[in-house]
């Protein structure tokens, strides 16, 4: 009976047994090897007398690149690895193809960045592994938070920023390799900045001691998101400057309505630009706050010319020229016929275009109604008083057999009318300039 229990025992525990043995091969082998390896080794005297690291930089997270004091902040991982044909051996049945080794037990290469802010250095920590292959290769990892400066370009879309790392051996002792030709990116989206491209370049530079180093740049290229949200604000609020001239001239409220446009986009265009520094959107927001402040200024024009005094400042006739030709075109108003009044007005104006069809010449006795010379002189004179219109006769060319004359009316502009066609003139020019730099901004943005 005790036989039998002990060897059922000695069933259940043998696959225990059994690990328990090759755990323990594993462990002596590795111990066997590590102690070969490490026997005769010094870990400050470098592999050979020229090596050779390849270098690769894993970009984990951008924490921020802040404009004012042009810092760059990221975290990064450091990938290097080199040959030492002092760790070779032979893995055998023991499965031993890798070591770990911290820095008193293997050399590396003593590295460093350049240009670093945070004095924080990620190479310095003397107990941090290694992993050693059955090949000779050394695999060194270190990350940490990089802060690094930034020269920033006011003048450009975009900002470069580059991580300079640099070996304290000599050129000739331990060059510096890039293993690839980009920084491998592995960071979430960021909702500030967009990395637009990666590079590593490698130069050689020779420091104050005239020794030759080796230095490998990482350069990196961020283009900042868009503010839409502020930025479609700002549009909607600017476009309610060309509101200022649909609002009545006699009434006070558009001088404050467009000083309030101007401050609250002001207000915004400063928001905008302490986290926004792409130059097409900011000139683009610039020149939106100067047309708002031009909107201001031509709304003040139109109120000083609305409230002239038309008896003690008459309209001139070089003034009277020029909204015939110019204003009533532009404003749209070329279809504006003079008021007449009265009954007198009305028998005048019909029969001067009656007369001007027939081509017949004006006189007082060929005009019906009109018997003397004092009746037409009285009439002509009350049409230019209350219609503010003067007859005049235009003659035809000398070569015509009979010379006839038309009667046309021309019509004297108040500057209460010149302020109504300037208003609309500069609503056009307002919503015209708006439209086009929108469009432009548009173009300039996305092709």
């Amino acid at each position: 009976m005790a036989t039998i229990l002990v060897k059922l025992l000695l069933i259940f525990l043998s696959p225990f047994l059994i690990g328990t043995k090759a755990q323990s091969t594993y462990t002596s082998a590795a111990t066997d090897i590590m102690t070969a390896l490490l026997i005769s080794y010094d870990s400050r005297i470098r592999p050979d007398s020229e090596v050779a690291v390849e270098v690769s930089l894993s970009l984990t997270s951008v924490n921020y690149l802040d404009m004012e004091s042009g810092l760059f902040s990221v975290v990064a991982q450091f990938t290097m690895f080199w040959y030492d044909s002092s760790f070779r051996w032979t893995p055998g049945t023991s499965n031993v193809e890798s070591l770990f080794l911290t820095n008193t037990d293997c050399w590396r290469p003593e590295v460093s960045i350049d240009n670093e802010a945070n004095n924080i250095d990620m190479f310095s920590d003397r107990y941090q592994r290694m992993r050693v292959t059955y090949h000779g290769v050394v695999l060194w990892e270190t990350s940490g938070e990089i802060i690094v400066p930034c020269d920033i370009d006011v003048s450009s879309d975009t900002q470069k920023c580059s991580i300079r790392l640099y070996s304290m051996y000599a050129s000739n002792e331990v060059a510096l390799h890039p293993h690839v030709d980009k920084v491998h990116i592995n960071v979430p989206t960021h909702p500030e900045w967009n990395i637009l491209d990666t590079s590593i370049s490698a130069e050689n530079k020779t420091d104050p001691l005239g020794a030759n180093r080796t230095y490998l740049s990482f350069q990196f290229e961020l283009e900042q998101k868009h503010n839409w949200f502020s930025i479609i604000v700002y549009l909607l609020i600017s476009s309610l400057g060309s509101i200022v001239f649909l609002l009545p001239v006699d009434k006070g409220e558009r001088i404050s309505f467009a000083c309030v446009i101007i401050l609250t986009d002001t207000i915004i265009f400063l928001y905008i630009r302490m986290y926004e520094t792409y130059l097409t959107v900011g000139t683009f927001l610039l020149l939106l706050l100067i047309s708002n402040i031009l909107q201001l200024l031509m709304a003040l024009f139109v109120l000083r010319i609305y409230h002239n005094d038309q008896t003690e400042k008459p309209v001139s006739s070089g003034i009277q020229t020029f909204t015939r030709t110019v204003l009533v075109r532009m404003s749209c108003s070329c279809c504006r016929q003079p008021n007449v009044e009265d009954e007198e007005n009305d028998k005048v104006t019909s029969s001067l275009k009656t007369m001007t069809s027939k081509k017949s010449r004006v006189s007082p006795s060929n005009v019906s109604g009109w018997q003397t010379r004092n009746e037409f002189d009285r009439i002509k004179s009350a049409a230019s008083t209350r219609t503010t219109a003067d007859i005049f006769t235009r003659t035809s060319s000398a070569d015509e057999s009979t010379s006839s004359s038309s009667v046309l009316i021309k019509y004297e502009y108040s500057w209460m009318e010149i302020a109504g066609m300037l208003d609309r003139i500069f609503l056009m020019i307002s919503l015209i300039m708006f439209v086009c730099l929108t469009i432009v901004f548009i173009l300039i943005l996305y092709i």
